[in-house]
């Protein structure tokens, strides 16, 4: 509980000294700006972890309820921020398709966003495969999972499977860039709203077949980020219009939030997360969010977020004391996300780097 308790204190510390920066400082507040977003990963992850450990160990205090019950909302943060991030990457990509001229434009529009979906989904796709073999090789020195054969090692590889968990976030994330990338070619004007319709059938088709809440609770919200880069910056609202927005919407996820820790429901949970996130869309009209440290922890985010199941997986198997567990989870996550980001990182960089040479030599 004492471990738990500090990192909160210590990730609420930091974020509260990144708005007293921003506050004191004369830079103009940008809408949902990059650094903001990494910052508010960075608080997000933490979050996630926290959420995590709450399923794991009980005796944590006050702050057990609401972590325990605030896992999709947090996810929820990453996928509006990639919808933000998506539709100015599709932008420059439609900027470089109408350079080339209109004549055969269509045409010549398939392959540039096949290739945009490819890389998006690489980056996850690397991720997940070295840290499925850190996974793996440490279950096995562990002997944490004694049914970890080579026939389920290789049907959980495929499938992207985690050992011991069904790793549900990155699989919807790479649907959600497959449903961007079809969309952009179905129509370039209206994508945005061509994946709202796609994301909401693949919502009722899961909620139909009786899955697993976290499935369809958070993702609604790439759909909204895509949606308010389209319109939001057009409109250069004042920061009154954003605080008084983000009152309105802080109240009612507030209520959803609380109806649904009562009556565990999961339709207050879909529609909460969307809530929560305009919330914090309109906080970051007000105020721009940075602290480096934060920053560089929202960076590592999703090599966090694979590796810190897996280490909590080590540590319950053995039955490691709660607040030895949580230090020590907490650390050495960070510790080997460095290295794994870097490495996957290189590794982009290496297959990205003989398309643009063949592009180079071409020219």
């Amino acid at each position: 509980m004492i471990a738990f308790n500090f990192v909160v204190l210590i990730t609420g510390i930091l974020l509260v000294f990144g708005l007293v920066h921003c506050l004191k400082g004369k830079q103009e507040t940008v809408l949902m700006r990059k650094d903001t977003t990494l910052t508010l990963r960075g608080v997000a992850i933490i979050g996630i972890v926290l959420h995590h450990l709450t399923q794991y160990f009980e005796n944590l205090g006050p702050l057990f309820v609401p972590f325990n019950q605030s896992g999709y909302i947090l996810t929820a943060l990453f996928f509006l921020f990639s919808g933000w991030g998506c539709y100015y990457s599709l932008r420059s990509l439609d900027k470089k398709l109408c350079a080339g001229g209109s004549s055969g434009e269509a045409k010549s529009a398939f392959l540039p966003t096949l290739k945009w979906t490819v890389v998006h989904c690489l980056r996850i796709i690397l991720d997940f495969v070295v840290i499925f073999i850190i996974n793996v090789v440490l279950f096995q020195i562990f002997n944490v999972d004694a049914d970890l054969s080579v026939k389920t090692t290789f049907r959980d590889l495929f499938t992207m499977t985690q050992p011991t968990w069904v790793s549900w976030y990155p699989k919807i994330q790479l649907l959600c860039y497959v449903i961007l990338g079809v969309s952009y070619l179905l129509s370039k004007k209206h994508k945005e709203i061509l994946s709202l319709a796609f994301v909401l059938v693949y919502v009722a088709i899961t909620w139909k077949l009786g899955f697993q809440s976290m499935w369809y609770t958070s993702v609604l919200c790439f759909p909204i980020g895509l949606i308010a880069a389209k319109y939001l910056p057009a409109m250069h609202l004042k920061k009154w219009r954003f605080a008084l927005a983000a009152v309105v919407f802080g109240i009612g996820f507030s209520a959803l939030f609380l109806l649904q820790i009562r009556c565990y429901t999961n339709l207050f949970r879909f529609l909460s997360a969307p809530l929560f996130c305009l919330c914090v869309m309109a906080l970051t009209g007000i105020v721009n969010f940075d602290n480096a440290c934060l920053k560089y922890i929202g960076n590592i985010s999703f090599e966090i977020y694979l590796i810190h199941l897996m280490l909590i997986r080590i540590f319950t198997h053995f039955g490691a004391e709660t607040n030895l567990s949580i230090a020590a989870i907490t650390i050495l996550t960070i510790l080997l996300a460095i290295p794994v980001n870097r490495l996957v990182v290189w590794m982009v960089g290496k297959i990205k780097a003989p398309a643009k040479s063949a592009k180079q030599k071409a020219i």
